[in-house]
Parts: C-alpha cells; structure tokens; sequence
C-alpha cells in the first residue's frame, strides 16, 4: 500500500484533534488537549517539562508530529501523560 493511500486509512479513523492508544487491552481514544512530558530538550523546553499538545497530525511520509503552541515536533520527543 503507498502512502497515499495509507493516510487516507489513518484518517479514516483519526482526526487531527484524538489519537488512539492501549490502555491495557482496550483502545481509548484520547481527545485534545492533553498533556505531554518532554523526553530530551527540545524548542524552549527542558527534559521533564510538561506541555499541552493542541493538535496530531501525520506527514506524507507517514511520521507522527504534534503541534504545540502552532509548532510541530515529532511524537518520538514526548510521552503522554496519564489523565
């Protein structure tokens, strides 16, 4: 499958605004804004920081980016905090 077309599959079931993710057994979708800790110093921010993300979005090339304060960052970059 190319990427075109795999992106269209993506959005299918996701929107810029939620990502799906594990909870155990069961997939939760978790709606935005939520909360990230910033892994390695990355923009203005310091390992260990907290931010909120405002938006998900994936990349022609199919990678993960969240949008903070208008800015994307590769997903990779942060973990999401329990809510």
């Amino acid at each position: 499958m190319d990427n075109e077309r795999m992106l269209e599959e993506i959005r299918r079931y996701t929107d810029p605004y939620s990502i799906l993710g594990m909870a155990g057994r069961r997939l939760i979708r978790i709606r935005c804004p939520f909360r990230v800790r910033v892994l390695v110093d990355v923009g203005p921010w310091q390992t260990g920081d907290i931010v909120s993300l405002e938006r998900i979005m994936v990349t022609r090339d199919l990678k993960m980016v969240y949008i903070i304060n208008g800015r994307g960052y590769h997903f990779y970059l942060f973990r999401i905090l329990p809510f």
